[in-house]
């Protein structure tokens, strides 16, 4: 595979490359399957499945970072375990990406930093056994300053090269018709007065291609497109205010709604069924209670009091919605959209699912958004000890039975609770010596948030 270095790399380096390859044709093909089959968010770029061939060119540093923080840590266990003479390269290959998932993510300790230190010697030792012929290299050396720059900036993943990078690439997508970089030629005048001649279009093009793209990014995330627009947007103005919408899904309100916002959401929502409404009721009921609010009557107990708060049995569902700038979906409609982990409701633990539904509910002008989410099925003790990731928890991953759990173990959060997505991998009965299907979820993309 070529590196994505600006040098070249020397026949002698490949001669030693391919002299420490590890795969063999069968393991290729199971790693090009784990590319293709891997159920990812629909805003992760999938590496290429022809991973290995010369047709795909270069992979950027962004795809090497999904390479190994988020495909391979789901499939080498499954290849290396079986074997005892792949252990010490599975280790080696585990140090490698417990530093990359430290090193990526967006809070840091002194801790952390430390555990960064320790895998990357483990693994620097382990490469100097494995692979003997093999130089070190001047980043490997580099490398190990990570662990006082963590402790002295924090996340470097805040100051990486990767916006810029990204930036960079929008530019060479940019149609030139094949022109070349012009060139600017000033003149001084009256040593004040600074005259700028353009030799061509090209830098024109340029800068007018960023200002459009930057208006209509503008224009998207802009809280005045919560509802689609009605008539088109030129990209150098904005769309009218209008009458008081409703939040966007997730969005804290500074204000009431007005009744008649209010009436059109009602009017335009879906009529919630009775198990789900009894849930959604007690769960905000026991969230209301915590902060003191005042609760909720059910919509059958009539007559209802005066200045009464009520749930109203129709609410908006939301098959799409944003959250953490990341698109979220319904698992009938975007399965990697769907996968995502939370906080527990209990404010302390980590749980997994898919979201089942999501609901907007207007009550007294405020917003109640919730998620339905169903919960992955646990292993059970004797298949837990067949798990190769308790040994390896630098992966970040962990198995699950694939069957999904009953509706009525489905459980209700906030927006507010959603950490991020979870990507993962569907394995076939006998993984692991497992005799059930499974599932493979790899927590990477929470990048310790």
């Amino acid at each position: 595979m070529d590196s994505d270095t600006d040098t070249d790399t020397s026949e002698s380096d490949d001669e030693l490359v391919a002299s420490a390859c590890v795969f063999d044709n069968a393991a290729l093909k199971l790693v090009h399957a784990c590319l293709a089959e891997t159920i990812i968010p629909s805003w992760l770029e999938r590496p290429p499945t022809n991973l290995g061939a010369k047709s795909h060119g270069k992979l950027k540093a962004d795809q090497w970072l999904q390479l190994f923080s988020i495909f391979l840590p789901l499939i080498l266990p499954e290849l290396w375990t079986p074997n005892s003479d792949c252990v010490g390269l599975l280790d080696n290959f585990h140090d490698l990406v417990a530093c990359t998932n430290i090193l990526c993510a967006y809070s840091i300790s002194p801790a952390r930093a430390d555990l960064f230190h320790d895998h990357y010697i483990s693994y620097r030792k382990s490469s100097n056994t494995l692979f003997p012929n093999v130089k070190s290299q001047p980043n490997h050396h580099y490398a190990m300053h990570n662990v006082d720059l963590m402790k002295f900036w924090g996340p470097l993943i805040r100051l990486s090269e990767f916006p810029y990078e990204r930036h960079n690439g929008k530019l060479q997508k940019i149609k030139t018709n094949g022109h070349q970089c012009m060139f600017y030629s000033y003149s001084f005048l009256a040593q004040i007065r600074t005259e700028v001649h353009f030799e061509g279009e090209l830098d024109f093009t340029m800068l007018r291609q960023i200002c459009r793209r930057g208006r209509l990014n503008g224009i998207l995330r802009g809280t005045l497109l919560s509802e689609p627009l009605s008539e088109p947007v030129s990209l150098g103005t904005s769309p009218s205010a209008g009458t008081t919408h409703s939040p966007a899904f997730g969005e804290s309100q500074s204000s009431p709604i007005s009744p008649l916002a209010e009436a059109r959401h009602n009017f335009n929502g879906h009529h919630v069924s009775a198990p789900l409404y009894d849930s959604i009721l007690s769960h905000l009921n026991r969230q209301r209670k915590a902060a003191s609010k005042p609760h909720l009557r059910h919509y059958t107990q009539v007559p209802h009091p005066p200045n009464t708060h009520i749930l109203p049995p129709v609410a908006l569902s939301r098959r799409h919605f944003k959250l953490l700038s990341c698109e979220f979906s319904t698992f009938d409609m975007h399965e990697g959209n769907s996968s995502v982990g939370y906080h527990g409701n209990d404010g302390h633990s980590l749980g997994l699912g898919f979201i089942q539904s999501a609901w907007s509910f207007l009550v007294d002008g405020w917003m109640e958004d919730i998620l339905v989410v169903s919960l992955h099925k646990c292993l059970t003790p004797m298949d837990q000890a067949r798990n190769p990731y308790l040994s390896w928890p630098g992966f970040q991953c962990t198995v699950v039975y694939s069957e999904l759990s009953a509706e009525s173990e489905w459980i209700i959060i906030r927006p507010d609770q959603i950490i991020g997505h979870v990507a993962f991998y569907r394995r076939p009965a006998g993984t692991y010596g497992i005799q059930s299907p499974t599932t493979v979820l790899t927590e990477s993309l929470f990048r310790n948030r």
